[in-house]
């Protein structure tokens, strides 16, 4: 919890005292030097120190001279303090004037929160904070609100996502979960709060009904699907005791893809890899692969993941009878998922040419498992295998493409009332 700031003994509870000038206009008060650790005061408009003593508003010029690069002090709380400069993110403004230069400060134009009251713009502020612990520097503690590293401005017109008080607030409180959710708040800092929220859906995601759920919430009762004669579900994981597919969903960005050969022919098995937007994804998948072959942890997929990679892939060969050749079918189930996800029939088709490295993508898998070979067995190309021993592998079943890799900020109106 970050301190409490102490008042003047001037002041009424919960008001600032302000004065007037011949003018007309409202000064506003300086920030008050009370006895005992005031290093978190907030500074006065014009950027200098406070009243009542050397130094009152924070840290010596030594500390921190308002150099960008320099690290921006912290106090006991974690909280990042204010420098002397007034350009660090700090602790609440004790007036209007003085949260909206701070927030101004941040690159937010003040237009974008004329008119908040002073309660509003302070929990904005300790939102802000709050959400820059992990911040050493200046631009870092900007990154960290979605906002540039320096110190330019970026008016809501120029296409900035943080385009109200409200937005503000609720952007930073939407961060702040993701990374609970395990996500590096970095990596979509520059995302629009319809996006964050729509990412913080995925992430969370169980429909029962049609038996899909997002990768770590995979349901615990469940099996191998059972043999039939039609529709042989035995070697896809399903709900347990019916041949019913669970289908798993790996919001991530697109890391890897492997289409065609060496001669550029559509391959028999392609793939693609994700790094999954909560890093503990990972992990989870490759302890769900091994846990599931057998014997367990034996899983050789696993050892093909890259770092804090997820890799799907899907055999593409078939045949009209046994004793026709095979042929390779090109994997097509790429789909344009910008505003829906949810009904496959009334998404756009997209080529894979469409799909580029860092795109925010949900690769839609299921479990599968395949039989191996008898240890020390040289060839058993056409025999039927036991399946006693068996690997497990992600089968590859679609491609979302929710945003493109090259898309900083989307204020798109189709986004903002997104439908997963």
């Amino acid at each position: 919890m970050a301190p409490k700031h102490p008042r003047t003994e001037t002041e009424t509870p919960g008001t600032a005292a302000k004065r007037t000038r011949a003018d007309g206009n409202v000064d506003p008060p300086a920030a008050a030097a009370v006895g005992g650790d005031n290093n978190n005061a907030p500074p006065t408009v014009d950027g200098g120190s406070a009243p009542g003593g050397s130094n009152a508003s924070g840290p010596s010029p030594a500390t921190n001279t308002g150099n960008a690069d320099q690290p921006v002090n912290r106090s006991e709380a974690g909280v990042v303090n204010a420098a002397q400069d007034g350009n660090a993110v700090g602790a609440p403004a004790l007036t209007e004037v003085d949260a909206v230069k701070w927030l101004n400060k941040l690159g937010v134009e003040p237009g974008a929160v004329a008119g908040a009251a002073l309660p509003t713009l302070n929990a904005i502020l300790s939102a802000v904070r709050a959400n820059a612990v992990g911040a050493t520097t200046l631009p870092d503690a900007r990154r960290a609100v979605g906002l540039p590293a320096d110190n330019a401005r970026v008016a809501p017109a120029e296409g900035t996502c943080v385009t109200s008080a409200d937005d503000i607030a609720a952007k930073v409180s939407i961060l702040q979960e993701l990374a609970q959710a395990g996500v590096l708040t970095t990596r979509v800092a520059s995302w629009s709060v319809a996006e964050l929220t729509r990412l913080k859906v995925l992430l969370h995601w169980i429909d029962v009904k049609n038996n899909t759920f997002d990768i770590t919430h995979t349901p615990a009762k469940c099996a191998w699907g059972l043999p039939t004669a039609f529709n042989d579900t035995s070697n896809t994981l399903c709900v347990e005791g019916t041949s019913t597919p669970i289908t798993l969903w790996i919001p991530g960005e697109l890391a890897g893809q492997w289409w065609v050969d060496g001669e550029g022919y559509p391959t028999s098995r392609p793939a693609v890899s994700v790094a999954p937007m909560a890093e503990q994804a990972a992990d989870y998948c490759k302890a769900q692969l091994n846990e599931l072959c057998m014997p367990n942890n034996s899983s050789k997929v696993v050892e093909g993941f890259g770092p804090s990679q997820v890799k799907a892939s899907r055999w593409m060969t078939t045949r009209a009878t046994k004793s026709t050749p095979a042929s390779i079918q090109e994997f097509k189930a790429v789909y344009n998922a910008r505003k829906t996800l949810r009904d496959k029939a009334l998404l756009q088709p997209l080529p894979l040419a469409q799909l580029k490295i860092r795109d925010f993508v949900v690769m839609e898998v299921r479990v599968g498992r395949y039989a191996q070979k008898d240890e020390g067995q040289k060839d058993d190309k056409g025999k039927r295998r036991a399946m006693d021993r068996w690997q497990t592998f992600y089968d590859l079943q679609a491609i979302y493409k929710i945003k493109d890799a090259t898309e900083p900020f989307s204020a798109a109106p189709e986004v903002a009332d997104f439908e997963i």
